[in-house]
């Protein structure tokens, strides 16, 4: 449903407030008396090969850094009886920290990035004082480099860590005479979009509020059963384990997926729900479904900001449903959470608790958690700057109970499911996965078979 205020350049001088999700985190962040975030993403950690201009690099992050409002912003209160602001630093000289690793003491140089590229992802951030977007050059070779973004998650979200590599390198390596290769006008920034949600607040919940009180009211406790009851959750203890559907059997669900016009990610969650309601042998199920926010959205397409947020899909599952209704039911249920705007969903004021702890987390490219996205590599790799650049993995821990992300990419979906190995076996992961891939291939042959053969 459209609002009646359109969104645009917000006016000059207005206290810029924090959206909905910024609330949450900054109230999170806050009960430590330091304001000091430990949530600082990677937003991409790239290795450049070839010869590579530091100045130029230095000066291509500045002019992104200069374009986007949120690359500048800190969190504060100018007055403690008010909610705290997005408090906006001037454009400025951005400085690019180094570290020279030609005459360290190790014999792999290449392990010690990883290490270093490590701590400088744990470092804490004050969310008062930033910076909240950083960078880091390692130098393992003259030849040979490691760059490390950074961003809050307060000022970002997934979608944007393509944005920003994206920019950089394009800046990077254009024509060398210059920094400036054209890049698409920002004709609105994350803070018009924080002043519009607050002056549509109450819009929303004339309009959407009596919708997801009705859809999150009555629900069972839908916790995924671990195999260890007596673990303490506040100590999660992190693995994660990569499980391919293969590009055969991807192959052919793309193309039921094209046939039906139906959205693909949403036959992957539906074949998900089926497995899910297996394991937790729930057959009334509300999955966490996170939104890019973007959808629809031309003019938020090129913004770097925390757009995103997570909605709620609720669906029933019936033993004498085909998979091919299943399918339809979720993404009949997707279009109404999208047209209900859970950008604003106060979850937690609604229901008592966490409304479940089953998630859905979906990356449309092969990008996955890295932030490097394809395009941006194939960018540098055609250009005439003689770099060439490859994703640098240094291995961030994801501290969760249990989370998967399906990854797009040319050889097939990947699941990548983060979990807690003190509460879970690893086997049984390996079963869910098993019982994901069987119910994809089960769809594949015989689209109407019953669901109830495979719960």
């Amino acid at each position: 449903m459209p609002y009646a205020l359109q969104l645009g350049p917000r006016p000059p001088e207005v206290p810029i407030p924090l959206t909905a999700f910024q609330k949450e985190y900054w109230l999170a962040v806050s009960k430590l008396e330091t304001h000091q975030s430990k949530f600082r993403n990677a937003a991409a950690s790239l290795r450049l090969l070839g010869a590579l201009n530091i100045p130029r690099l230095e000066r291509s992050i500045e002019a992104v850094a200069n374009r986007h409002e949120s690359l500048r912003t800190r969190i504060a209160h100018l007055d403690l009886e008010r909610e705290p602001t997005q408090l906006i630093d001037p454009p400025r000289p951005f400085r690019l920290s180094m570290l020279d690793l030609r005459y360290s003491n190790t014999d792999d140089p290449e392990e010690a990035a990883r290490r270093l590229g490590g701590e400088f992802l744990s470092e804490t951030v004050d969310l008062r004082e930033g910076p909240l977007f950083d960078a880091r050059l390692l130098r393992l070779s003259d030849d040979d480099h490691v760059l490390i973004l950074t961003l809050d998650h307060i000022v970002s979200d997934a979608t944007s860590y393509p944005i920003l590599t994206r920019e950089i390198i394009s800046l990077l390596t254009g024509h060398p005479g210059t920094t400036n290769e054209p890049l698409p006008e920002l004709k609105i920034q994350f803070p018009d979009y924080a002043v519009w949600q607050q002056r549509t607040s109450e819009e929303w919940r004339h309009s959407h509020e009596p919708y997801w009180r009705a859809k999150l009211s009555k629900l069972p406790p839908l916790i995924i059963p671990p195999d260890n009851n007596s673990h303490n959750h506040t100590q999660l203890s992190s693995a994660v384990i990569h499980i391919p559907i293969g590009k055969q059997l991807t192959d052919k669900l793309r193309d039921i997926a094209r046939r039906e016009r139906c959205l693909m990610p949403l036959i992957v969650l539906a074949l998900y729900l089926v497995a899910m309601s297996r394991w937790c042998n729930q057959h009334d199920l509300l999955v966490t479904f996170v939104s890019n926010g973007r959808h629809w959205r031309p003019d938020l397409r090129d913004m770097i900001g925390c757009i995103a947020y997570p909605t709620f899909l609720r669906v029933e599952i019936g033993r004498n449903d085909s998979l091919r209704d299943l399918v339809a039911r979720v993404s009949t249920e997707f279009h109404s959470s999208l047209a209900h705007d859970a950008s604003r969903l106060p979850a937690t004021d609604i229901t008592s608790n966490d409304p479940t702890e089953i998630s859905f987390n979906w990356l449309p490219s092969e990008w996955g958690l890295s932030g490097t996205h394809p395009s941006a590599i194939r960018k540098a790799d055609d250009s005439e700057s003689g770099l060439r650049i490859q994703r640098f993995p240094i291995g961030q821990k994801l501290l969760t109970k249990f989370a998967p992300y399906f990854t797009d990419s040319p050889s097939g979906i990947l699941i990548v499911i983060w979990y807690d190995d003190h509460l879970f076996l690893r086997q049984t992961v390996e079963r869910f996965a098993a019982e994901l891939r069987h119910a994809a291939a089960t769809f594949v042959q015989t689209p109407n078979a019953p669901v109830g053969s495979l719960i």
